[in-house]
């Protein structure tokens, strides 16, 4: 069990750090056409493939057949090349679906003979054993099916093609990739512009660059938590350029009429980056209907990833032209394992790739994606409006007269999916709800957002008509006890 357990990881290892590039380029182009609605016919395309890899594995690693090497070197690229020309371009896909596994088989057949080399290497014994071959083969199938089945869930959920994702890094990572590739692209780019709406670390992002590339940094001052649009659009004419914004911002919740955001940049030569961070995975995203051509997110909030999971960058199709990323990694190079002296950038969203991939993160994604789209995020958004209109008809019965505001939108057209209220004890407050001052209590997480916001996330997954009842009434308790006294106004570093 030992050795199976072994040569299993390695086999998972091999193709998560792209050891086996050339197998897997070749199943990202035969699987371009594929949605998440076809993942019955590309788990076969992707078995059959693994069973032609392993049976020229097989007889290559016995000796029963040893093609000549150059052959296989030359029919390895053509392969890939087939597969993307007749995807990409020629929109060909084979209705018969024996014929598209016969083919994937034949095509596996050749890249394991040029595997062979490697499984070569890393078996340690002169004895010719079946666990080891097994448990490896067994490990390259897991690997290939994680990652083509977490681009196709992402995809899903944002209505999107999976040649615009790229996942993995952090989200600032991401911004500060996507931005400086933008602005390469286009020297006639003097400005970067957000407002004070947007998550501080995007700000720091886009200031930092301008600072580090003799740019302008313009921010849009709001009075107050919710933004005029008619002042955006002046601002947007005023500063053409790029401009970072977040589709739900995360004080307020409110959310940003995407689709005229865009036109208003079209019409005045500007770009618009869209971080989807507090949206993805709470309300319905569709990238085409809404003609975003740029985005970045993280997957660790209403997408369930949790803290440490990857994020992602959107690109249109149509806008990934001239795209070069300013790291020049390994994994972005067109063909990483030539070791070729001179840097040749994929042109595949692959080119945002620096690293190996967040492969554990990205394991535990493929579930809760799947919980996601599953449960579809239409039907998601429709149960955050009504647990919204659930709380509001509590606060307005009693929680506004304790002396909390509600600072999110009503209009369900112009939210996200959390409620923020403002209280002169906030802090305190928050802190009664997180470490509870009467035995018996339950804890209750919320986030306080300086000055004195207390963020509730409607998240409707997990989060029930009961749970919002419970936390009203709790809020009432503590305001009418007073139980808010007995708390101090320290802050820890996590609020």
């Amino acid at each position: 069990m030992d050795t199976f357990l072994f040569y299993l990881k390695v086999g998972i290892n091999h193709i998560l750090d792209i050891n086996a590039y050339d197998h897997l380029l070749f199943l990202s182009s035969i699987t371009l056409p594929y949605t998440f609605k076809r993942y019955y016919s590309l788990f076969w395309i992707v078995t059959f493939f693994t069973i032609g890899h392993t049976f020229s594995l097989y007889i290559s690693t016995y000796g029963i057949y040893n093609p000549d090497l150059n052959i296989i070197e030359f029919l390895i690229p053509i392969t890939i090349l087939f597969s993307a020309v007749s995807n990409l371009f020629l929109k060909v896909q084979v209705k018969k679906s024996s014929l598209s596994y016969l083919v994937s088989f034949l095509f596996g057949l050749i890249h394991g003979f040029g595997f062979a080399g490697f499984y070569d290497q890393i078996t340690f014994s002169d004895n010719i054993e079946f666990t080891p071959l097994i448990g490896f083969t067994i490990g390259v199938e897991i690997a290939q099916i994680i990652i083509v089945f977490f681009v196709l869930l992402l995809s899903t959920i944002l209505n999107s093609n999976e040649t615009e994702i790229y996942v993995g890094g952090s989200t600032s990572l991401n911004l500060y990739k996507l931005l400086l590739s933008l602005i390469k692209r286009n020297d006639s780019i003097t400005k970067i512009s957000t407002d004070n709406l947007n998550f501080p670390s995007d700000k720091y992002i886009c200031e930092g660059i301008c600072n580090d590339y003799n740019l302008k940094f313009n921010l849009l001052e709001y009075d107050n938590y919710l933004p005029d649009i008619d002042v955006l659009e002046q601002f947007i004419k005023n500063n053409n350029g790029i401009i970072v914004l977040s589709l739900v911002t995360y004080k307020s919740s409110y959310r940003y009429p995407v689709k005229k955001i865009n036109r208003i940049c079209q019409e005045n030569d500007s770009i618009v980056i869209w971080d989807l961070s507090h949206a993805i995975g709470a309300i319905d995203i569709d990238m085409k209907v809404n003609d975003i051509d740029y985005a970045i997110g993280c997957t660790y909030k209403y997408l369930n990833g949790g803290p440490g999971s990857p994020a992602f960058i959107y690109a249109r199709n149509e806008k990934q032209i001239g795209l070069k990323s300013p790291i020049k990694g390994w994994f972005s190079h067109s063909d990483p394992f030539n070791f070729s002296k001179k840097y040749i950038q994929s042109e595949s969203m692959s080119k945002f790739s620096s690293g190996t991939p967040h492969i554990i993160s990205m394991s535990t994604l493929d579930s809760s994606l799947d919980i996601t789209i599953n449960a579809t995020t239409k039907k998601l958004e429709n149960k955050a409006i009504d647990l919204y209109n659930f709380f509001t008809e509590i606060f307005n019965d009693r929680l506004m007269n304790l002396g909390f505001k509600i600072i999110t939108p009503k209009n369900k057209d112009d939210r996200g999916s959390h409620i923020s209220i403002v209280h002169e004890e906030s802090w305190r407050i928050t802190k009664c709800l997180t470490d509870p001052e009467y035995h018996g209590e339950k804890k209750i997480i919320v986030d306080f957002r300086p000055p004195n916001i207390i963020r509730i996330a409607l998240t409707p997954l997990y989060i029930s008509f009961n749970d919002i009842y419970i936390i009203c009434i709790r809020l009432i308790n503590i305001i009418e006890s007073k139980e808010y006294e007995s708390k101090d106004d320290s802050k820890n570093i996590v609020t």
